[in-house]
């Protein structure tokens, strides 16, 4: 999914107030990265669920003063087949 996170321009900060949000600590195994040309950060975890465990990759995107983040949910098996795709924006 695709979500409109915050104001800013600085993906990591958005990162680290979700990190304060769900007391995660995503942070410390996060990949700063370009998307489209875009400033970014990329990061993984392995929730637990009734159902059993579920991979979730999150990446924040900075564009035109907002934060999105961008949530991909899969297998824990499948984790490492998850590739992060070039997102064009249009202003």
């Amino acid at each position: 999914g695709l979500e409109l996170v915050a104001a800013g321009d600085d993906p990591a900060a958005a990162l680290q107030a979700f990190d304060r949000e769900t007391k995660a600590s995503l942070s410390r195994g996060a990949e700063p990265t370009t998307i489209g040309g875009l400033p970014a950060v990329r990061a993984s975890a392995v929730a637990r669920t009734r159902e059993g465990p579920i991979a979730l990759d999150f990446t924040w995107i900075a564009y035109a003063g907002q934060i999105y983040r961008v949530t991909g949910m899969t297998r824990p098996d499948a984790l490492d087949a998850m590739r992060p795709v070039e997102v064009y924006l249009s202003p």
